[in-house]
């Protein structure tokens, strides 16, 4: 007796070779959910991130002093003081409220509009067939941005504390250093953008 069910599609078996601009791509926010959700690698690093600066400052606590230099001048001196407390609440609402904003703006692209989505060749991305797929990329390179922001804050509060604890200069070469290893970072994520988001040669 010949089976009546038909064959699979290639693209489950094998090689998709349905033209790059005809798929249709999986859009988590749209019928049936998948039974997991799999946390992207930024934001993960981005927790880990979180739980070690944490820990660095519930083990130098009680070595930091009261009075504690909150801004640097050109040179690396000190030229401002806060408290203890508030300088810890100010230097992580900072860091961590900037950081959580790209972080959490990731997974919240696919409820806005198109039209407040800038995007290289917005049209031909935004179009329902690729919209989906486009969102995937763009919340992906954005949890990356997130997570180099979160990295360069947290090494800045760490130059910070340890100015504090040594009562001395900020040490500006690795401030500049770590400043231009940010700087990299983004200009490489811009580019990667770019190349994803060209339009493919017809």
């Amino acid at each position: 007796m010949t089976s009546s069910r038909s064959a699979p599609p290639a693209g489950i078996l094998g090689v998709d070779r349905t033209p790059h601009d005809q798929r249709v791509c999986y859009d988590p926010g749209v019928g049936a959910q998948p039974s997991a959700r799999r946390v992207s690698v930024p934001h993960a690093l981005a927790f880990c991130l979180a739980l070690l600066l944490a820990a660095r400052l519930s083990s130098i606590w009680p070595q930091l002093p009261e009075r504690m230099a909150s801004h640097f001048g050109p040179s690396g001196r000190p030229d401002a003081w806060m408290p203890r407390a508030s300088f810890i609440v100010t230097l992580l609402g900072a860091g961590v409220g900037t950081s959580a904003l790209l972080l959490l703006m990731s997974p919240l692209l696919r409820r806005l509009p198109p039209s407040m989505i800038n995007l290289p060749h917005r049209e031909y991305w935004l179009a329902e067939e690729r919209r989906a797929e486009s969102m995937r990329r763009l919340s992906q390179n954005l949890a990356w941005l997130g997570f180099c922001t979160a990295a360069f804050m947290a090494f800045v509060a760490e130059l910070t504390l340890e100015a504090n604890l040594a009562h001395s200069a900020l040490d500006n070469r690795l401030f500049i250093a770590g400043l231009l290893a940010y700087a990299l970072a983004i200009f490489v994520l811009m580019i990667a953008l770019f190349r994803a988001f060209r339009v493919p040669d017809a």
